[in-house]
């Protein structure tokens, strides 16, 4: 035998062993379903125990309102422009440059 063949055949042999493993464990689908949702639970808990404490640490701040009530704060005007809206790109990007529209062309020759 080839060196080929023989590493084919050790994967074959692998291959072969694990599924039987896999097939013939004892274990069922529903004690798969079961260790699947107790992860799920452990990565929800995790995530709920993440945003209380985001909530505690909300909670805990104290802000420093006395700037609102500045004179310099109050005498502050908004001195934005109005931006006019510029046109944007075209109606269907996909379509070759030059037609514009989505009709089909219209030919010039008539029929008699």
């Amino acid at each position: 035998m080839s060196k080929r063949n023989i590493i084919l055949t050790g994967i074959i042999i692998v291959l072969v062993f694990v599924s039987f493993n896999v097939f013939f464990s004892g274990e069922s689908a529903d004690d798969i379903a079961l260790v699947a949702a107790s992860a799920e639970q452990r990565v929800e808990s995790q995530v709920g125990a993440d945003i209380l404490a985001a909530l505690n640490t909300l909670e805990s701040l104290r802000l420093d309102v006395s700037f609102f009530k500045n004179d310099l704060y109050r005498n502050l005007r908004d001195q934005s422009q109005l931006i006019q809206p510029q046109p944007v790109g075209r109606n269907n990007p996909f379509l070759p440059i030059g037609r514009e529209s989505g009709a089909a062309p219209v030919s010039t020759s008539t029929a008699r």
